[in-house]
């Protein structure tokens, strides 16, 4: 009642997102994370040939087996997190079988990966396809008698079901704001409709500096970025370089001291 009905919009609009997303973690859950906890599958492979595809997993794993910070892992999504069911590389590639009674039954879960992701983004979709055709014809609807708008809020706002004060003060706040948050938009229409021709050139003109203030500061960001990137590549060299030599003085003064002839 405060605060109008834009703040309603949003807190509705929020509502409907949090619907959505439950429907798709739900979707989600139940035909992949699910299925590979409660089916029995070989998480780990015995890589006898190191240049195989099917060892890149436990390569990798291994490679990471080291003490970091969790709370660094928390935020980076790395370490211990990669072994979850949050992450890709956490499934088979290979179908799950499992025993419904006597017979022996199969899941594709790499079918179920690929097809639960199709499904989720035409959901997503269809949901937002449907609620844009649902606010388009409402704003249609409204628009029809938007010269009787503020006869419909005054004469026709009131609800008649209420029998308690604070609900009577709540909608009398409703109606006053619902009221001047119409009116502050038909002036700031009025507003932009009368402005002159050097307003509009000093709104464009502003418009203009700002993105090219924009561009400018992404442009600096990726010179930032290559110039970094340079500057770590000939560190890296210069530190093999030094290894390398260091290495090989190292040995030849051992083969020098052993040396005696």
């Amino acid at each position: 009642g405060n605060y109008g009905t834009g703040v309603v919009a949003f807190f509705l609009f929020l509502k409907w997102l949090f619907v959505l997303n439950f429907l798709m973690f739900l979707l989600i859950f139940l035909f992949i994370p699910l299925p590979a906890i409660l089916l029995d599958w070989e998480k780990d492979t015995n890589c006898t040939e190191t240049n195989t595809t099917s060892c890149c997993s436990e390569k990798y794993f291994n490679s990471t087996l080291t003490e970091t910070n969790i709370i660094l892992d928390l935020v980076q999504g790395t370490g211990m997190l990669e072994r979850t069911i949050l992450f890709y590389g956490f499934y088979s590639s290979s179908i799950l079988s499992y025993m419904a009674g006597s017979v022996v039954m199969y899941y594709d879960l790499p079918l179920a990966y690929i097809l639960i992701t199709i499904l989720y983004f035409a959901i997503s979709l269809l949901a937002v396809v449907r609620s844009s055709a649902k606010g388009f014809k409402e704003r249609l609807v409204e628009g029809e008698g938007q010269f009787y708008q503020y006869c419909n809020m005054v004469f026709g706002g009131w609800d008649f079901c209420i029998h308690n004060d604070k609900s009577a003060k709540m909608k009398h706040k409703a109606i006053f704001s619902e009221i001047k948050a119409t009116l502050e938009t038909e002036k700031l229409e009025e507003e932009r409709q009368s402005r002159t021709r050097n307003e509009w050139y000093r709104i464009i003109f502003s418009r203009v500096i700002v993105n090219i203030i924009v561009l400018g500061i992404l442009a600096g960001c990726g010179v930032g970025i290559f110039l970094v990137f340079n500057y770590s590549n000939e560190q890296l060299q210069n530190f093999a370089t030094n290894t390398t030599s260091t290495a090989t003085e190292s040995f030849q003064q051992l083969l020098s001291s052993s040396y005696h002839p």
